[in-house]
């Protein structure tokens, strides 16, 4: 089973790409939707892992759990977000609305991927989820930051 370090350290990773492919987003405004909520889901299960040696062995799962428990549900708005919009990003298509979109943009202009899915969604989540790790997590949080772009 993986532990509560394996969780950080992917989404450590996870940190590490969205920096890389901030330095130039409007090339991968989707990749970054989709990586922000793969680190939000490794953030949760790291909190699964440490507070009762839990894993959730997929999304629907996963949702149902952070949904349906009173200590998690408080994650449950920032976690729809980020996993409606990396749905978006990798379908054209919202799972909750059924409608369809032309491209990735339709549903998040670029300016939005970063103010919207990591300054405010992302961020949050962390914000929160910190406060259920050990001091020690480890956890390298999203720090918003000006778009350098090359």
């Amino acid at each position: 089973m993986p532990t509560m370090a394996s969780h950080i350290e992917l989404a450590n990773r996870n940190q590490a790409v969205i920096d890389y492919l901030l330095l130039n987003p409007s090339v991968c405004a989707e990749t970054i939707a989709v990586i922000s909520f793969y680190k939000a889901l490794h953030v949760m299960e790291a909190i699964f892992c440490f507070r009762e040696q839990k894993h959730c062995f997929g999304h629907v799962e996963r949702e149902k759990y952070i949904k349906n428990h009173k200590v998690y549900s408080q994650y449950w708005p920032f976690y729809r977000v980020l996993s409606t919009s990396s749905y978006v990003a990798r379908y054209l298509a919202d799972n909750t609305t059924s409608q369809g979109y032309t491209r990735f943009s339709d549903y998040l202009p670029l300016d939005q991927v970063k103010a919207m899915l990591l300054d405010r969604y992302l961020a949050r989540l962390e914000r929160l989820a910190v406060t259920m790790l050990p001091s020690s997590h480890g956890l390298v949080p999203y720090t918003p930051r000006p778009i350098v772009s090359t």
